[in-house]
C-alpha cells in the first residue's frame, strides 16, 4: 500500500516539477524544454481504482456536491468553525448548495456536522499560534457562534419540511488536525476526503485527497479510525 502511494507521489513530482527524489533530496531531471504536466482532478467525485486525486486547496462547491451526492446512509462534515460550510448553506441561493443536502435528507440520508468546542483545553494557544502567521485565525469564537446560528436556522427548516433524514450538529473537544468529509464511511463503498491542517498554510489552501475503502482499505481504516476518535464523546448541540 505504502509502495503504491509512494510511486504515485514520485510520478506527481516528476510530472509537475520535473524532479526526482533520491538519496534524501530532490534532483532536477527535466531539461530546458520541460513543460509541467497538470495533474487532473476531474475524477475527484468518484475516484478511479488505484488513483488518489489531489486538489489545490478547499473544494469548490460543485466538487463537494459531486463527492457526497451519491450517499446512501450518512455524510459527515468535520471541520473547525464550519464558517464556510454554514455560509454556503445559509447565505447562498438554495439551489447552489442547500438543495443538494435536502435531496439527501429526503432519501433518509443522515447529515452530521462537527465543529470544535470553543472551550476546548488548549484551543486558545492553538489559535494564537496559527494567528502568528495568519491573522484571520484570531476570531474563531465569533465564527463558531455565527456558524451555530446559521446551522440552527437550517436545521429548523429541515424539521419544518418533515424530511426523513436527520441534520445534526455536534461540538468536539480536541485540537483540530484535519478537515474530513466522509460519505457512508461504515459501508463497503465508504469514502473519505481529507485535508490536513498545515502550519503556515491557510485552511482554505491546504491540499485535499480522497481515500476509497474498496481500493485502499488499510489507509481508509487509518483515517476513519482517526475521525471516529475525534468524534467520540462529541456533544450534540443542534437540535439541542
Amino acid at each position: 500500500m505504502l509502495a503504491s502511494v509512494s510511486a504515485a507521489l514520485r510520478q506527481l513530482v516528476r510530472d509537475e516539477l520535473g524532479m526526482e527524489w533520491a538519496d534524501g533530496s530532490f534532483t532536477k531531471i527535466a531539461g530546458a524544454d520541460f513543460i509541467p504536466k497538470k495533474t487532473p482532478t476531474k475524477n475527484l467525485a468518484t475516484g478511479k481504482k488505484g488513483h488518489i486525486p489531489f486538489d489545490e486547496g478547499r473544494l469548490e462547491v460543485e466538487k463537494k456536491i459531486g463527492f457526497f451526492q451519491g450517499a446512501q446512509e450518512e455524510v459527515i462534515e468535520f471541520g473547525t468553525t464550519l464558517n464556510k460550510f454554514s455560509t454556503n448553506l445559509y447565505s447562498n441561493p438554495k439551489e447552489a448548495f442547500r438543495e443538494h443536502i435536502e435531496n439527501l435528507l429526503a432519501k433518509k440520508v443522515n447529515f452530521k456536522c462537527y465543529m470544535v468546542d470553543p472551550k476546548t483545553p488548549g484551543l486558545t494557544p492553538y489559535f494564537l499560534d496559527r494567528e502568528s502567521v495568519h491573522a484571520a485565525e484570531s476570531d474563531h469564537e465569533y465564527k463558531i457562534r455565527q456558524s451555530i446560528a446559521r446551522l440552527h436556522s437550517v436545521q429548523e427548516g429541515v424539521a419544518a419540511n418533515g424530511l426523513p433524514g436527520s441534520f445534526e450538529v455536534f461540538s468536539y473537544t480536541h485540537l483540530p488536525y484535519s478537515y474530513f468529509l466522509a460519505v457512508d464511511p461504515a459501508t463497503r463503498n465508504g469514502k473519505i476526503l481529507v485535508s490536513p491542517y498545515l502550519y503556515g498554510i491557510t485552511r482554505a489552501a491546504s491540499p485535499t485527497f480522497i481515500i476509497l475503502r474498496k481500493d485502499n482499505p488499510g489507509l481508509f481504516t487509518t483515517y476513519w479510525d482517526s475521525l471516529r476518535a475525534l468524534m467520540k464523546n462529541a456533544k450534540r448541540i443542534i437540535p439541542a
